[in-house]
């Protein structure tokens, strides 16, 4: 990931096999690119319309709240920008 978005970093995380070490990327916060705490209505606007060369963030966003709701995962802030979100 070529950015100052995003400090990458390794973790300890937890799974149903047991702690695994993981590489995780954590938003830097001294970053331009930071967008600080958007409310849902601003995040459903951003994944509704940002696209780039790799795809739309709409499609991004669908994948991962399908993976994590697979998962048994429920985001909270997830579930409420989705519900923000037009009909895909």
């Amino acid at each position: 990931m070529n950015t100052t978005a995003y400090h990458a970093r390794k973790a300890t995380v937890h799974t149903s096999d047991g702690n695994l070490e993981a590489l995780v990327f954590v938003a830097n916060r001294q970053s331009d690119h930071y967008a600080g705490r958007p409310s849902s209505d601003q995040s459903a606007y951003y994944i509704g319309s940002a696209e780039g060369v790799l795809g739309s963030c709409r499609d991004y966003f669908d994948v991962a709240r399908q993976h994590l709701f697979e998962l048994g995962i429920q985001d909270r802030d997830i579930v409420a920008i989705n519900r923000r979100l037009p009909a895909s």
